[in-house]
């Protein structure tokens, strides 16, 4: 961190901003970005920090819609993306009702889905993006496809599948689709 105005940092104290800025952060960093409240006779003044983290000012927040009926599955992709240090707003949804009110209610930059889903599943989920006309990263994240199901889901429009057990994989295939997209959108402009 770098103090501007010269602020010496033991007449500092935490402010429970703190606690608001936490879930948009990499839990692993080492050092949190965090606000601080002065301790001079000037109440409710707070210092200004600067966030030299290095991407913390470059990488924006990422929505990410996950079509998932597991919770702790949806909660392990959010993880993996928090760890390579992506800031998220998700929203989980397990059914066809929910992702079509998700999809028009908000704007979103990737979508996560599981293959198999009880009446559901990547094939129904991603023709409702494809008739919604959004053009975003598709990504199938899996226990396990065969290899007929994994062909038929790519020639469809999905643009990678993610095995859970190498989710590792993850956030450079998110990384990877977010740049083609952008690209595309920067082509199609010209």
């Amino acid at each position: 961190f770098r103090w501007i105005g010269g602020y010496p940092r033991r007449m500092a104290r935490k402010c429970p901003l703190e606690r608001f800025l936490l879930p948009y952060l990499n839990p692993g960093l080492s050092a949190l970005p965090v606000v601080y409240r002065l301790k001079t006779g000037l109440q409710g003044v707070f210092a200004k920090i600067v966030f030299e983290i290095e991407g913390i000012v470059e990488k924006k927040i990422l929505r990410l819609l996950i079509v998932d009926d597991s919770p702790d599955d949806a909660e392990l992709a959010v993880a993996s993306l928090r760890k390579a240090g992506f800031m998220l707003k998700n929203q989980r949804v397990q059914d066809l009702a929910s992702m079509q009110t998700a999809l028009d209610k908000g704007t979103w930059d990737v979508v996560l889905s599981e293959y198999t889903l009880p009446h559901f599943g990547a094939q129904l989920a991603l023709d409702l993006v494809k008739r919604a006309h959004l053009d975003i990263p598709f990504l199938v994240v899996t226990r396990n496809i065969r290899d007929p199901d994994l062909v038929k889901i790519m020639r469809n429009g999905a643009h990678d599948v993610v095995l859970k057990s190498q989710s590792a994989r993850l956030a450079p295939a998110v990384e990877r689709e977010l740049h083609v997209a952008e690209e595309r959108r920067k082509y199609q402009k010209m």
